[in-house]
């Protein structure tokens, strides 16, 4: 069973699962930028997800799921490149936070010693 399942893996692709929303008071329709692949831990992050956009998002709405098949395996190379992606702002975040607060200190001790 398990050699037909990666022979089906080969011939038709790895499954995914991505969310599309809709556009409050306008026809227009977007697929989400998160791609889950379709496991018992996919579904469950997908169902995560599902509830922080209902939670959070005002300006869209849920529309539907689709289900997708790729050859090209995208789980864990989207999930590094997010991190990535996060770990750089972080860095960017604290660097802003750090000349900010080196300027206030700048024109602080300025303005006190006029």
């Amino acid at each position: 069973m398990r050699l037909v399942k990666e022979i089906m893996k080969l011939l038709f692709g790895y499954k995914y699962k991505a969310v599309i929303l809709k556009d409050r008071g306008v026809e227009r329709y977007w697929i989400c930028s998160y791609v889950f692949d379709d496991t018992p831990v996919g579904n469950a992050r997908l169902n995560q997800h599902l509830e922080e956009l209902e939670r959070s998002v005002t300006a869209h709405t849920y529309y539907e799921t689709v289900s997708f098949r790729s050859r090209h395996e995208y789980g864990g190379i989207l999930q590094e490149k997010i991190a990535e992606r996060h770990r750089r702002r972080d860095i960017a975040l604290k660097s802003l936070r750090d000349d900010a607060e080196k300027m206030r200190r700048y024109t602080g001790s300025k303005e006190k010693e006029e």
